[in-house]
């Protein structure tokens, strides 16, 4: 019994090896199906050089672009018209007994609930601008955005109201408008990308935008970066329309606190082509104002500096005591002004071409046209005659002889000769308008300054270059000088650059006022250069002075040491 038993144990037991190989067999066989399969699938499915298809997309042709176009800008228009309303219903309008009226609403979900509806309008606005580029729009359409005046619109009616509504309900409103101005920022920065035909709009509204949120901001750090970009974007401005003065005008607001860059910003705020009258009018009387009110925490000569001009602006007559007053602020100007360049080093040489700018446009009354000077310009005869020399006229050519002296003087310091650079360009102006030229050449000191203009020749001097009529374009490290980007758009600058000079060498905006090894020599050259234009110009010609400057006219081998 016992046997049988085993003997039937055995069996069951050999039998159930047996199922679990052949089952072990079969899922081995299932596995390698299951291989072959995937594979099999994946030869099938690879594309040609192992590249993953692109999807496919429909691109809208012309007509559906206008289609979309159409409701866009339906969805636009009543945005537009329900922002107006809401605004003129919250803002009431500015008068004489409220200037600057508050909100009429404060509680936090009526701010939330204009905040999206203007940021409705800002996106319909992208997105019309946006399907306005698209590549299979056609030129009608790209010009819509002119034609419907697109750029204006999306300040006009979405932007700026509400930005004026938000600083109105301050402090309230704080994070509300740090949310709407990092959100304009940010989409107008994307449009400036995709519509670059206004470039110099989205670039102004930008820069006004971070000019905004620098004005409300509290932390210190955080003001100087949106001081930064906001003159970034001001600057870039300006290489587009160089001759607009209310770029110089925002951009001396945010100079504070330097006084002789703004200064010099003020002055060419009114000196280009398109001057910005509120500087005149309001700017710079406050800005005479404040530092006079700060003259105890500010280095002598730009209180002093500032002062003199102070009285050659001023829109009244000026009596005997006022004259006196600006002597004495002159001449404490003028004893100052050595020991800054001496102590200055390099660093005068940005102070320098602001200096002069600044007293150029003194010589012009801040681009008044009823300036002595700038009734020469228009005059088309060569003769002066009836065009007297105003007692501001008289004042400015004083204050700037007398820094000329002083700074040619330090002749062998080339941090002068962008001063130097600057004035010359402003006399070689003066010299293609002979009634212009009759009243500056008289009290000009020419002798001292030929005197000088003679220790910058030497044996290495390129004769060939300073008697070109051309432009000196160096060979090497051809690019603007900082004080160029000073002069471009002044109207004594007009035609003397040529057109592409801007576009060499371009860099960002601090790259463009440092100073290099090399724009000495460069700025010896420019100087030469323009003290050669004048000496041939026909207004030097029977001028008492003109023997003085022919040497500058016919520079011979005898006076240059032999050289041919």
């Amino acid at each position: 019994m016992e046997q049988r038993q085993q003997r039937k144990e055995q069996q069951i037991q050999q039998r159930y090896q047996e199922e679990q190989e052949e089952s072990e067999e079969q899922s081995e066989q299932l596995e390698q199906q299951q291989d072959d399969l995937l594979q099999s699938r994946s030869q099938l499915e690879r594309p040609k050089y192992d590249m993953v298809l692109q999807v496919t997309m429909k691109q809208p042709n012309e007509a559906e672009l206008i289609t979309k176009l159409k409701k866009i800008y339906a969805e636009l228009i009543e945005a537009e018209k329900k922002c107006t309303t809401e605004d003129k219903a919250a803002l009431p309008e500015p008068s004489p007994a409220i200037p600057r009226p508050r909100p009429n609403f404060l509680n936090d979900p009526e701010w939330v609930s204009m905040s999206r509806l203007h940021s409705k309008l800002l996106h319909l606005h992208q997105d019309f601008l946006f399907t306005t580029q698209h590549p299979n729009a056609s030129d009608a359409i790209r010009k819509l955005v002119s034609d419907y005046h697109m750029p204006l619109r999306i300040w006009q009616y979405c932007v700026q109201p509400f930005f004026h509504m938000l600083r109105a309900g301050l402090p309230a409103t704080r994070e509300h408008l740090f949310t709407f101005v990092n959100e304009v920022y940010n989409t107008i920065v994307q449009i400036n990308q995709r519509v670059p035909a206004h470039s110099d709009t989205w670039m102004f509204y930008l820069a006004c935008t971070a000019e905004l949120r620098m004005t409300v901001e509290r932390v210190h750090d955080e003001i100087e970066l949106w001081r930064g970009i906001a003159r970034r974007w001001y600057a870039k401005c300006t290489d587009l329309t160089p001759a607009d003065g209310e770029l110089y005008h925002r951009l001396d607001a945010l100079a504070i606190p330097v006084p002789l860059q703004q200064m010099f910003l003020s002055s060419k705020s009114l000196c280009v082509a398109n001057p910005f009258l509120f500087t005149r009018e309001i700017a710079m009387p406050l800005f005479f104002q404040r530092i006079q009110a700060l003259r105890a925490s500010l280095p002598p000569l730009e209180v002093q500096f500032i002062k003199s001009h102070s009285f050659l602006f001023a829109d009244t007559d000026l009596s005997e005591a006022d004259v006196e007053r600006y002597k004495k602020a002159k001449e404490r100007f003028i004893e100052t002004l050595d020991a800054r360049i001496a102590g200055s080093k390099t660093r005068f040489s940005a102070q320098g071409y602001q200096i002069a700018m600044s007293n150029c446009a003194a010589l012009v009354e801040y681009g008044s046209k009823d300036s002595a000077i700038m009734k020469g310009v228009a005059t088309k005869t060569a003769e002066s005659a009836g065009l007297v020399d105003t007692k501001r006229l008289i004042m400015a050519e004083d204050l700037a002889n007398e820094t000329l002296l002083m700074v040619i003087r330090r002749i062998q310091e080339t941090s002068v000769f962008a001063f130097l650079h600057v004035t010359l360009a402003f006399l070689y102006w003066t010299t293609k308008h002979p009634a212009a030229f009759d009243h500056v050449k008289r009290q000009f000191p020419w002798k001292p300054v030929i005197k000088a203009l003679e220790t910058l020749l030497n044996p290495d001097t390129d004769l060939a270059t300073i008697r070109s009529n051309n432009f000196p374009v160096p060979e090497s490290n051809a690019q603007p000088l900082p004080e160029d980007y000073a002069l471009r758009g002044v109207i004594w600058a007009e035609g003397l650059f040529p057109a592409d000079w801007f576009l060499k060498g371009e860099m960002n905006q601090d790259e463009r006022l440092e100073e290099n090894w090399f724009m000495a020599k460069q700025r010896t050259m420019r100087i030469l250069w323009l003290a050669c234009r004048i000496a041939v110009s026909k207004a030097m010609e029977d001028f008492e002075h003109s023997e003085a400057m022919s040497r500058f006219k016919y520079i011979d081998a005898p006076y240059l040491g032999g050289r041919a």
